[in-house]
């Protein structure tokens, strides 16, 4: 009987040599501790040693705990930890009876090497199946060693949108990114988490910087492109627009479609007729373009009627009836025209033009 559990032991030590050392690196939080290793293991009179090693880049605190395997095994122990030199920085004894056991200390940079040995001196025969993890403290940077925008320059238009990331290293950073605007009123930035979602305001040239602990990372945003609205026979000024500008005064101006929009020198323009004209202010050797939508009631009520006989079943039948101008930019008519069945039916549309769109109610 007592060589039959003799041969049992040692089948059992011998499947547990084969049991596998996994090493776990895990997500830390600030302060906090990081698994290193885990190690199951049995020992016993015949399979008396488990090692494993790990290494440190700097000087820091380690704890190693000691958990009964299944919560009920118990059983002597012996535990040193030695220094790639072969100092023993760490040797305990101890006898696990379900309850974990832990040892902490500090070590400096280096390789070190595990090692657990069957402690019982008594001429019992002793066997222990059990648990050994192995933590490391961790206390991530405050401050990224790098941080980086995806574009270092954009052009955008006026109410455009456009979304600027950050990406950074070590990616365990505990510090908060910050996008913020140099130039509010051109340029507007919030933040969500490492993106910045930037929206033109105004013509002009403003600074977007991402700023993660004492690292920054800037984004020269130019709003390049804008866009008024007028009555066909109407004048403006655009000098307005262009204030925001450093060297505004001094802009040179022209025009894409005279026929359309005039502009003198000092940025008045006058709408000629129903049309679109591209008006540019070159300041400093950059462009900056003014798009000018000129509406005449004339144009608005073409454009309405278009898109009715567009629409129409009969097109050839519309009568227009009334028509109203309620903007500038608006018309009402009342009509009548043939349905599917051949029937004259009567109704009204209305239409508003923004920008180069007509904007329908029917």
């Amino acid at each position: 009987m007592k060589a039959m559990k003799k041969s049992l032991s040692v089948v059992l030590a011998l499947i547990m040599v084969l049991s596998v050392i996994v090493i776990v690196p895990t997500v830390a939080n600030a302060g906090s501790y990081v698994q290193m290793f885990n190690i199951y293991g049995h020992i016993s009179d015949y399979n008396n040693c488990r090692d494993t090693e790990f290494s440190l880049s700097s000087k820091t605190t380690v704890k190693f705990t000691f958990s009964s395997a299944y919560g009920y095994c118990s059983g002597f122990y012996r535990l040193e930890v030695e220094s790639d030199s072969g100092k023993t920085v760490l040797s305990e004894t101890g006898y696990l009876d379900g309850d974990d056991v832990s040892y902490s200390l500090t070590l400096a940079a280096g390789t070190y090497y595990v090692y657990v040995y069957n402690n019982d001196d008594s001429e019992e025969e002793s066997e222990l199946s059990y648990d050994l993890y192995g933590y490391r403290y961790y206390n991530p940077p405050k401050n990224p060693t790098k941080l980086k925008l995806n574009k270092k320059s954009i052009s955008i238009c006026k109410d455009a949108e456009y979304t600027l990331k950050a990406t950074y290293s070590p990616s365990d950073v505990t510090s908060k990114i910050k996008f913020t605007s140099s130039n509010k009123s051109v340029a507007s930035v919030s933040t969500s988490g490492q993106y910045g979602y930037v929206k033109g305001k105004r013509l002009g040239v403003a600074t977007i910087t991402a700023k993660m602990g004492n690292k920054k990372a800037k984004c020269t945003v130019v709003v390049k492109r804008t866009y008024v609205q007028m009555k066909s026979g109407k004048s403006k000024n655009l000098l307005n627009l262009v204030k925001k500008v450093s060297g505004y005064k001094k802009a040179k101006w022209s025009s894409g479609k005279k026929s359309v929009v005039t502009v003198d020198k000092k940025g008045k323009i006058k709408a000629k007729k129903h049309g679109i004209a591209k008006i540019t202010a070159k300041i400093k050797g950059r462009k900056y373009t003014i798009t000018v939508y000129s509406y005449s009631h004339a144009g608005v009520k073409k454009r309405l009627i278009t898109y009715l006989k567009d629409h129409l079943i009969a097109p050839q039948s519309l009568k227009v009836g009334r028509v109203t101008y309620p903007a500038y930019n608006s018309c009402r008519i009342w009509f009548s025209a043939y349905n599917r069945y051949g029937e004259r039916v009567y109704d009204d549309i209305y239409g508003e033009m923004k920008q180069d769109v007509m904007w329908i109610t029917w």
